[in-house]
C-alpha cells in the first residue's frame, strides 16, 4: 500500500483523536471519584501468592472501562470518513461488549464471588460476537467477496471467533498498571497507520487512531502506580473493537503480528493448561505471562516497560511490513 491519506482524511482523524483524549482527561478524575464510592478492586485470585504480591492495589477504583467506552463513543462519531454503519457497529460493540465486562465488574466488586462464571461470560460474548459478526457481514464497507449463503456463514462464524479471542485476549493482558492500555495504544496506532494509507480503508483507519487514543487517555491515569483499573468493561471493550477494526479492514491478520503482546499472553495461558494436563507440572510460575515475572519478583513497572518495548517492536515491524 503506497497511497497517502489527503488532508480532509488527516484532519478529521486529528481532530476525533484529540477530542478523545480530551474526553478522558477531563472526565477521569470525576468518573475515578465516582467509582472510588463504590466499586472498588477486591484482590482475590486463584493464587494466594499472586494475592499478596497485588495486596497494594487493593481498594483502587475498577471499572474504569466505562471512561474508555465514553471516548470511544465520541470520537468515533467525529470519524466523518468511516461510514455511518461502521461507527455505529463500533459504538455498539465498545458498548455492549463492555457492558458485558462491567456487569462482571459489578459482580467482583459487590458479591463476595469472582465475578460472572465461565460459562455465563463465555456465552455472553458468544451471543454478541454472533450479532456484531451478522451485522459486519450485511454492513461491510467492503464488497463481499461473494454472494454464497454458506460461505457467509463461515464468514459470520470466523468473525466471531475473531472477536471473541481479541476480547478475551486483551482482557487476560489486563494484570498490571498500564500493561494493557499502553499496549493497546501501540497496536492501535499501527494499525491505524497502515489502514489510513489506503483509501478503501481509510475509515477504518480512522476508527482504529481513536481507539489508541482512548487508550492513551486512560494510561494517564492507569499508569504506574495506577488511579483506576479499566476492568473487564474496559477490556473486552477495547478487545472487541480491535478485532472488529481487523475484520472491517478484511487484514486480521495484521492483529497478531502488531498485537503479539496480547498473543503472546494468550498462548501463555494455553501452553500453561496444556502442559499441566500432559505433565502434571506447571511451564510457567504463574500465567498469563506477566504474571510469571511478578512471581519471579520483578518490579511491577519494569515488567509493564518490557512489554510495551515488545509492543512497540511489533508495531513498527506491523507498519515498515507495509510500507
Amino acid at each position: 500500500m503506497t497511497d497517502t491519506p489527503d488532508t480532509a482524511v488527516l484532519w478529521q482523524t486529528v481532530t476525533a483523536s484529540l477530542a478523545t483524549v480530551f474526553c478522558c482527561l477531563v472526565c477521569g478524575p470525576y468518573v475515578i471519584r465516582a467509582l472510588k464510592k463504590r466499586f472498588t478492586e477486591r484482590i482475590a485470585s486463584d493464587s494466594a501468592t499472586l494475592d499478596t504480591l497485588h495486596a497494594g492495589k487493593h481498594g483502587t477504583p475498577t471499572m474504569g472501562g466505562v471512561l474508555i467506552i465514553g471516548g470511544l463513543a465520541l470520537g468515533f462519531t467525529l470519524c466523518r470518513n468511516a461510514s455511518l454503519s461502521q461507527r455505529l457497529l463500533a459504538v455498539a460493540v465498545a458498548g455492549s461488549f463492555g457492558l458485558l465486562g462491567a456487569l462482571d465488574d459489578w459482580v467482583k466488586a459487590t458479591t463476595a464471588r469472582k465475578g460472572l462464571s465461565v460459562p455465563q461470560k463465555l456465552l455472553g460474548q458468544i451471543v454478541l460476537a454472533l450479532a456484531a459478526a451478522t451485522a459486519l457481514t450485511l454492513w461491510s464497507p467492503l464488497p463481499p467477496p461473494t454472494h454464497d449463503w454458506s460461505s457467509r456463514t463461515a464468514a459470520v462464524l470466523w468473525s466471531a471467533f475473531v472477536l471473541i479471542a481479541t476480547c478475551n485476549a486483551v482482557n487476560l493482558t489486563d494484570g498490571l498498571d498500564g500493561l494493557a492500555a499502553g499496549c493497546m495504544a501501540v497496536c492501535a496506532a499501527a494499525l491505524a497507520f497502515v489502514f489510513l494509507r489506503s483509501p478503501a480503508t481509510a475509515g477504518t483507519g480512522q476508527l482504529a487512531a481513536v481507539l489508541a487514543s482512548a487508550a492513551a487517555g486512560f494510561l494517564w491515569f492507569n499508569r504506574y502506580p495506577a488511579q483506576v483499573f479499566m476492568g473487564d468493561a474496559g477490556a473486552l471493550a477495547m478487545g472487541a473493537v480491535l478485532g472488529l477494526l481487523g475484520l472491517q479492514a478484511r487484514q486480521e491478520w495484521l492483529l497478531g503480528i502488531a498485537g503479539i503482546v496480547f498473543a503472546a499472553e494468550t498462548l501463555s495461558v494455553i501452553a500453561q493448561v496444556a502442559w499441566f494436563r500432559r505433565t502434571g507440572r506447571r511451564l510457567l510460575l504463574c500465567s498469563p505471562l506477566h504474571n510469571h515475572f511478578v512471581f519471579r519478583r520483578i518490579p511491577e513497572h519494569k515488567i509493564v516497560r518490557a512489554f510495551w518495548m515488545a509492543g512497540l517492536a511489533a508495531a513498527t515491524a506491523t507498519v515498515l511490513y507495509n510500507r
